[in-house]
């Protein structure tokens, strides 16, 4: 093969490795129009699961949270709706009555049964969020972890359990599981 045919080819590479890119126009003080090189990362279920799991701690001290929803009355109305704003909580409501409420001030969330008795506490750290148990009948596993998840994009996120098994894999607002079927729904209002 002549030595000009190689690097037609890779020149050619190249471009098709380019072309394949998203690319976004920048503004630019320059006389010529500058480009922008944007790579998303793909994320796998393993490359997530393994970032997920960097630096999770397997139990924390729940003593100081409240057995159950502080707020259980006034957030009625909002679960009522399928979720919301109130105050400055955002609730999300899962199906079968059970709801989420994060503070945006706090770096967490609380899960709560339809009930308003506290199941678990999650704290989010960056673009990860470790869940804690904290049911109350539950005393021998509370504090521990019992899931950890990884946000990888806007509307993506993937849920694993403590033995590293996916457990949810959420895309908007639709759930899947590993073997891809549907294992529920949320309603994110308010945001």
């Amino acid at each position: 093969m002549s030595r000009l045919f190689r690097m037609w080819v890779w020149l050619a590479l190249i471009y098709l490795s380019l072309a394949s890119m998203p690319i976004e126009a920048e503004e630019s003080d320059l006389p010529v129009p500058s480009l922008r090189v944007t790579v998303s990362k793909v994320w796998t279920v393993e490359s997530a699961k393994e970032e997920a799991f960097r630096e999770a701690p397997l139990h924390v001290d729940l003593s100081g949270y409240p057995g159950s929803d502080p707020d259980f009355t006034k957030n009625a109305q909002i679960r009522l709706q399928g979720g919301g704003r109130i105050d400055s909580r955002l609730i999300t409501v899962f199906e079968g009555g059970r709801y989420c409420v994060k503070n945006p001030q706090q770096t967490e969330r609380r899960y709560y049964l339809e009930t308003g008795a506290l199941a678990a506490v999650q704290l989010l750290k960056g673009v990860k969020a470790y869940k804690y148990a904290a049911n109350a009948e539950h005393k021998e596993h509370f504090g521990e972890l019992i899931s950890v998840s990884i946000q990888v994009a806007e509307s993506e996120s993937f849920v694993f359990a403590t033995n590293g098994t996916l457990l949810a894999h959420w895309i908007g607002t639709d759930c899947f599981r590993a073997d891809g079927s549907s294992c529920g729904t949320r309603k994110r209002l308010g945001e």
